[in-house]
């Protein structure tokens, strides 16, 4: 088969790419269109697009959400009124969604949000983040001058915090100063792996001793709620549990996070945020969504459906080795050349010191670049999530949203149709 293959300059381009995100929808319409700024034409190009880089909720918006959307009367009365000063209402159906006291939580305008507020009021001099794991960690300690230590895992165990991972972690806690932070994410973004309960007790116990925080990021916990770390809140001061209402209950263009803690770090934030931190319409779907009880139950049922049938039409390319996770994503790695041809990349490329901008689990390139994958699947109006930019991570790893299943398809194909082109 000839072809034209692109080159890259990898080091630059990873460096370009360290905190890039997923979900960046408005940028892929825009193109070269001369019209970019007009927002009905980045809507009418995001709709030929099938969006699997953002981790949303395939069924959409709730039937209550909708409901409000609908009713034009109501959507103009919340954009043309100051919303409330603090959110109330919002702050009670938490409170009732998760059975803790309301002064256990503070909303804020999304998660990451959120991230930056911790860290700038409690100011840590170190900051330990399990990885791979969402990169606005280190962007915000980087914007805030705080000094940054990694924890990788691998994926010989899952990319899970256990054995000699868990004990060098472990080593790092106790190498903490007083009120530095630790950063963990359960549901973990890429991978998705939940770090089990005893597991997080162990690590607050010691983080109790030498007096740390334990930033916990449950933003994906919505889809395996049992899980969930919350309950521990009011048993060790030193947890902070992040939240997020963007991905279970699609809003993510009105960004709605929150945190939930003891009351003694809820005062503390509180008394430094502005009011109205979110507006009236995004507080009102929030309300709305967590009202729908249907949805939730739906929601998980479908997301898990679904994510079973895409896990099983890839796993027959023998090119694929997936990591399954307990989130509504998969990781995926490009397997060795052994199993197919593609242009490859030096090895070098690959070790810590050829780039700062990552670590990797190891220092051989894989022979097929998730860079190509993802170019070839935007040719053909899909987008994925490059993870090649995740510390720990290489340039063998993509991750994909589970969608809905007539859009899991078209992608399973167009990865079955790739993989054919290269034996050709």
């Amino acid at each position: 088969m000839s072809s034209t293959k692109k080159t890259y300059d990898y080091n630059e381009l990873i460096n370009s790419k360290k905190y890039e995100h997923g979900g960046n929808l408005f940028n892929s319409a825009k193109g070269g269109n001369q019209n970019a700024h007009d927002i009905l034409n980045i809507f009418n190009e995001a709709k030929k697009k099938i969006d699997f880089s953002a981790n949303i909720n395939p069924l959409g918006l709730s039937k209550n959400a909708l409901c409000i959307l609908k009713n034009i009367k109501l959507v103009k009365f919340l954009i043309e009124n100051y919303p409330e000063v603090y959110p109330e209402r919002l702050t009670d159906k938490l409170s009732d969604y998760h059975h803790v006291q309301s002064n256990n939580i503070i909303i804020g305008n999304g998660a990451t949000n959120l991230v930056y507020k911790i860290l700038s009021i409690l100011k840590p001099e170190n900051v330990l983040i399990a990885e791979p794991s969402f990169s606005e960690y280190e962007r915000a300690c980087s914007v805030l001058g705080i000094n940054t230590l990694h924890q990788c895992t691998f994926l010989k165990d899952g990319f899970k915090l256990i054995n000699n991972t868990l004990a060098e972690f472990i080593d790092k806690i106790k190498n903490l100063n007083e009120r530095d932070f630790i950063f963990i994410a359960s549901p973990s973004n890429p991978a998705g792996i939940i770090t089990p309960l005893n597991t997080i007790r162990e690590i607050l116990k010691i983080c109790k001793k030498k007096n740390l925080y334990l930033i916990l990021d449950e933003s994906f916990m919505d889809f395996k709620e049992e899980c969930s770390s919350k309950y521990l809140i009011e048993e060790f001061e030193n947890l902070i549990v992040l939240r997020s209402m963007t991905k279970f209950f699609a809003i993510p263009g009105e960004r709605v996070g929150y945190i939930l803690s003891c009351k003694k770090n809820i005062s503390k934030i509180t008394k430094t945020v502005a009011p109205w931190r979110i507006g009236g319409l995004a507080s009102a779907l929030a309300v709305a969504s967590l009202s729908d009880k249907e949805y939730i139950t739906d929601s998980v049922k479908y997301i898990n459906k679904s994510k079973e049938e895409m896990f099983n039409a890839i796993i027959k390319f023998k090119t694929f080795e997936i990591i399954r996770g307990e989130a509504n994503f998969l990781l995926i790695r490009i397997k060795s050349a052994e199993h197919h041809e593609c242009e490859s990349i030096p090895a070098t490329a690959f070790t810590p010191a050829a780039s700062s901008a990552f670590t990797t689990a190891s220092a051989s390139a894989p022979a097929c670049s998730a860079l190509n994958i993802k170019d070839y699947l935007f040719d053909k109006g899909i987008l994925v999530r490059y993870a090649g930019n995740y510390r720990c991570l290489d340039d063998s790893f993509f991750r994909i949203a589970v969608k809905k299943r007539k859009e899991n398809k078209i992608l399973a194909n167009e990865l079955k149709k790739y993989i054919i082109k290269l034996k050709d």
